[in-house]
């Protein structure tokens, strides 16, 4: 159980546990995931076509309509 982020060696802290950093871990913020992109609550990729909010967490810096493009 946990707090804060830095409470874990993942700096990962989400709903009160130590989450991990690999695509599908639960998370708060994308820098909880070694792939910067945290949506809905969960690391996604950066591919064409992996969830996103915001296109700097695509590799093609380009978010369109939820989705890397």
């Amino acid at each position: 159980a946990c707090s804060y982020s830095t409470q874990c060696s993942t700096n990962n802290c989400t709903d009160g546990y130590c989450r991990g950093n690999d695509l599908g871990a639960r998370c708060s913020y994308s820098t909880q995931c070694n792939s910067n992109n945290c949506t809905d609550g969960c690391c996604r990729g950066n591919s064409k076509g992996s969830k996103c909010a915001y296109s700097t967490q695509c590799t093609s810096n380009n978010c369109t309509g939820g989705r890397c493009q």
